[in-house]
């Protein structure tokens, strides 16, 4: 046994003592499962490169960066402004508000939340008052176009990092409530998304979510994956709480399924025009977008390796975008490290930069998630190439080349799959 297989297999068991004394500590099951996922990943990751010594793997890290660098010229994420929030709260609620938050860098998120807590609900009591089916749409509109995307991401980082100190507990379940507002079940998107999607990885069929068995380059693909929404996920999710033992996460999504639709199917009989815009109508245009986001993140897995993070997503770099949702065009270093703050994610990737080089992942630049899938849905390929960031040294791929390694990635996974990718 080698050297570095024996620091593997140290680390490998020492994952196991973490496991065990995390859990002696009471700490959240979910947390240690992740955090035990991601390193037993970077491990893989490790395993890969020992062949290179440390001297080695330096100087080929720095050949990896020197090509990306040369491809996208700076990384302009690190220095654009923030624009996470709509607008800024006055400088006496900074004062009050940083003394309770986990992390001060969140502050932005806290913005967000209270953005949405005072605008939206006056106005909707105000439509209760005054309802019509066309200020609903409206109403709809305005809503998802201007809070859903921040908002949602806003709740995605505050989900996987509290946004508060344990002491204030009750104040973490502000996104959980605001989500309402926006069509989202209370409880509903921390069981699918920190519970489910990362401790299961987008595999199929643990992951109701996976995008692995679907033919990803299709119209179809995405009308039947966003449908398993309304039917899989509501009725797997309670049971897989149960599965996980998750019992007071069960009980907590059951209370607040239940209440939801029992509330809207009573308050539908005494207003119908303000329930239907409040309640069903943006529940189903808010989910499926949603689910449209998580398939365009996913839609390149390789069927050779779809359990690697490195090749079950992709990252987008110097894109506005990522001003906007936390750094989330940098989706293989979330799945690397969920708990990783987003303000990280930019070094994170820069600094295992070879990793990515190692495992051939998918980099692109000026473009996002939405430009990469159109892009795969007209077959225009050769226009996707001018985005893509190759980062192998010495290794320049054709077109056609990149083309073929795309559609290899878009293939349906059922079970293992040994053709090369």
């Amino acid at each position: 046994m080698t050297a570095v297989d024996m620091a593997t297999a140290n680390a490998a068991e020492g994952l196991e003592v973490k496991k065990h004394n995390k859990a002696k500590e009471g700490a959240a099951i979910h947390e240690v499962e992740e955090e035990v996922k991601e390193e037993e990943a970077s491990l893989a990751a490790a395993g890969q490169q020992q062949d290179r010594s440390p001297q080695e793997r330096k100087k080929y890290h720095a050949r990896v960066l020197k090509r990306y660098l040369d491809q996208i010229g700076e990384n302009r994420d690190k220095t654009a402004e923030r624009k996470e929030h709509l607008f800024p709260m006055p400088a006496f609620v900074r004062t009050l508000c940083l003394p309770l938050l986990e992390d001060e860098r969140d502050y932005i998120a806290l913005e967000m939340f209270l953005n949405l807590a005072l605008t939206v609900p006056p106005l909707m009591a105000l439509f209760w008052m005054y309802p019509s089916h066309i200020v609903g749409v409206i109403f709809l509109v305005w809503r998802l176009l201007t809070f859903a995307p921040r908002f949602m991401l806003t709740l995605h980082v505050t989900s996987h990092r509290r946004l508060f100190k344990q002491k204030y507990w009750p104040l973490n379940f502000m996104g959980t409530m605001l989500g309402f507002f926006l069509g989202l079940p209370p409880g509903f998107y921390y069981i699918h998304h920190v519970m489910m999607h990362h401790v299961e990885n987008n595999v199929f069929p643990y992951d109701v979510s996976s995008t692995m068995p679907h033919q990803r380059d299709t119209r179809w693909a995405m009308v039947h994956y966003i449908s398993k929404y309304f039917t899989h996920a509501v009725f797997y999710l309670p049971y897989y709480a149960l599965k996980k033992k998750k019992y007071g996460l069960f009980a907590f999504h059951a209370v607040c399924w239940v209440s939801y639709f029992i509330g809207g199917a009573y308050l539908y009989t005494l207003h119908p025009v303000a329930t239907l815009w409040t309640i069903p109508i943006p529940f189903v245009v808010l989910g499926g977008a949603l689910m449209q986001g998580n398939f365009t993140q996913h839609v390149f897995v390789c069927p050779d390796d779809p359990f690697s993070n490195y090749r079950l997503t992709f990252n987008y770099v110097n894109h506005p975008d990522n001003q906007r949702t936390y750094n989330d065009g940098y989706h293989i270093d979330h799945h690397q490290n969920s708990r990783l703050h987003w303000s990280e994610v930019i070094q994170h990737f820069e600094d295992n930069i070879d990793k990515f080089a190692d495992n051939d992942a998918f980099v692109f630049k000026e473009i996002d998630t939405q430009i990469v899938y159109r892009h795969v849905l007209n077959g225009t390929y050769k226009e996707l190439y001018k985005y893509w960031v190759q980062l192998t040294p010495d290794l320049t791929r054709s077109p056609e080349e990149f083309e073929a390694l795309c559609r290899h990635r878009l293939k349906p996974i059922y079970k293992d799959n040994k053709k090369s990718c």
